[in-house]
Parts: C-alpha cells; structure tokens; sequence
C-alpha cells in the first residue's frame, strides 16, 4: 500500500468532519457540507483505489486515470 492510499483517506476524513462543525456552528449551508462531502469521498475512493480512475477514464475516452483526475478538479474549480 503506497503512502498516499493511507495520507488522503485520513486528510479527507478530517476535512469531511470539519465541514460538519462547521455546519453545525452554522458557518456552511448544508448544500456547501454535501458538496464537499461528495468530493472529497472521491478522494477517498480514487486514493484507495487508484486503478478505477483508469475505468472511469475510459468511460470519457481519456487514456490515463490521472488525466482524468486532473481534468475533473479543473472542472470542479471552474
């Protein structure tokens, strides 16, 4: 297991329940905690599972999966 399949997973936890407090403290709308759940659960999957970037790669005719992973944060931040 490489270091980054254990340091993402446990980062994005972190950052998952931060958003939470933040919530609850009401600093972040519930749509904003969701949205960046959802992403970073990404981050969780892709770093624990690297080969499936290369499928969903494929699925939109890209050829490798960190072209793919490249090109959907550039997405998410546009």
């Amino acid at each position: 297991m490489l270091l980054y399949s254990i340091i993402f997973p446990i980062i994005s936890i972190l950052a998952i329940l931060w958003f939470f407090y933040r919530y609850l403290k009401e600093k972040q709308s519930l749509a904003t905690v969701i949205l960046w759940t959802i992403l970073w659960l990404f981050v969780i999957f892709f770093s624990i599972f690297p080969s499936y970037s290369e499928r969903f790669a494929k699925l939109f005719g890209i050829t490798r999966g960190l072209d793919f992973i490249i090109i959907v944060v550039f997405v998410v931040l546009f």
